[in-house]
């Protein structure tokens, strides 16, 4: 049996939660300081857009709390 290995770039995934974000063209997003970060739901979104710097790569954390919700 083969295995296929598959190392797909296009994925990001939604700083607050962690969650893979698949179609960017229809993904929520938003820009913080000229960079574009995307979210799986509006909940990510308004969470990030309160307290962007705790979600940034200058902080290098992801929250373990899955940003308060579960999926």
């Amino acid at each position: 049996m083969t295995e296929v290995i598959s190392k797909r770039t296009d994925i990001i995934k939604d700083p607050v939660c962690g969650m893979e974000v698949n179609d960017l063209k229809k993904s929520l997003s938003a820009v913080h300081k000229e960079k574009d970060y995307y979210f799986c739901s509006e909940y990510c979104k308004k969470t990030f857009k309160n307290d962007p710097e705790s979600y940034t790569p200058a902080t290098a954390q992801q929250h373990d709390d899955g940003g308060g919700h579960k999926h």
